[in-house]
């Protein structure tokens, strides 16, 4: 016996309530917690930004990746590396050196930080060795090192020192100074925040050699955690996923543009 037309309209109604109800039915699986605690440290990370700073941004696209949905919290850096020290805490931005890696787990490398010249586009300068620098008015933030090499040429370099890097920004773009010694990431921010469009448009940092080493940051947590390695791991991969995708490179670009 053939069913008729009604009969058909009554089974796939109820093969229709049955899949709506299976599909709202089954529990949504949501993504895991994990607070990491840090402070201020602009570019880089940064609470009143959007994307809390550049490293954040990195951090948190990384462990979206791998299902973990990562909150930042804010602490004074002391009490950051206390609680990571007592296994607390979660944290990220720090150097590896050899008295932390006796007691933390380093992830891969985050992003690095850099010395370089700012100066005028206009100047088209540039510096292959230390001995070019010497007939040029360098301008200097007190309190900022800049690697061996560029201590043992200081007496022979015309440096003026000031108390912010500000002072230099617009020592350069006034044409008081040639040439301002910084941590590039540093002056990319100060430039974005404090000064117009021509102004930025008028300003680059010139080719040269390294200054020093670039010091790599990392996601850290206590070899005593129970879970360290677990999210140091599941960082990795997911810091591996969006460098394949080249977003951590994108995000990295933002950190030097001064629009």
């Amino acid at each position: 016996m053939t069913p008729n037309r009604d009969e058909y309209s009554t089974v796939t109604l109820l093969i229709s309530v049955l899949a709506f109800t299976f599909l709202f039915s089954v529990p949504q699986i949501k993504a895991q917690e994990l607070t990491l605690m840090v402070d201020d440290y602009p570019p880089y990370i940064n609470k009143s930004e959007a994307n809390q700073g550049f490293w954040s941004e990195i951090v948190i696209a990384a462990f979206n990746r791998v299902g973990i949905n990562a909150k930042l919290q804010y602490k004074p850096w002391a009490r950051v590396s206390l609680e990571v020290n007592r296994a607390n805490a979660i944290s990220f931005g720090y150097l590896k050196d050899e008295k932390r890696s006796k007691k933390w787990l380093f992830s891969d490398v985050i992003s690095s930080t850099q010395g370089g010249f700012l100066a005028k586009k206009s100047r088209k300068l540039s510096w292959a060795t230390y001995q070019d620098l010497i007939p040029y008015r360098i301008g200097r933030t007190i309190g900022y090192s800049f690697g061996d090499e560029f201590q043992k040429w200081e007496s022979q370099l015309k440096i003026e020192d000031v108390p912010e890097d500000i002072q230099n920004i617009q020592k350069i773009l006034a044409n008081r100074t040639d040439l301002f010694v910084t941590e590039t990431a540093s002056a990319a921010g100060l430039i974005r925040q404090h000064f117009d469009k021509e102004q930025r448009d008028s300003l680059a940092f010139i080719k040269g050699p390294a200054l020093a080493a670039d010091a790599t940051v990392h996601l850290v947590c206590a070899k005593s955690f129970d879970k360290c390695a677990q999210y140091v791991d599941k960082f990795n991969q997911g810091l591996k996923q969006i460098s394949k995708e080249g977003l951590k490179q994108k995000i990295i670009k933002k950190i030097y543009s001064f629009n």
